[in-house]
């Protein structure tokens, strides 16, 4: 009666590290998918809104400025004299 290779206990052991292996990678692909995706959303959440920020319209001050208006600033030494 043939038995078979006396190897054939380790096929099973085999198996499952392969398995093992191919769920870990999977798990790995599902992470590395999910931060990226996460990545995409926050970069194109803060385009839109410097985009959103950049097309109002920019403060428009109307007031009436002259030279008479102004005044020198100088050094503390000099306002001494």
């Amino acid at each position: 009666m043939w038995r078979g290779c006396e190897t054939d206990h380790i096929r099973p052991r085999r198996n499952v590290m392969a398995l093992t292996t191919l769920l870990g990678v999977i798990v790995c692909l599902i992470i590395a998918i999910i931060v990226i995706g996460a990545t995409g959303f926050v970069v194109a959440l803060k385009l839109g809104i410097i985009v959103r920020e950049a097309t109002k319209p920019g403060h428009l001050d109307s007031g009436n400025y002259t030279l008479d208006q102004g005044h020198e600033v100088r050094p503390e030494e000099e306002r001494r004299e």
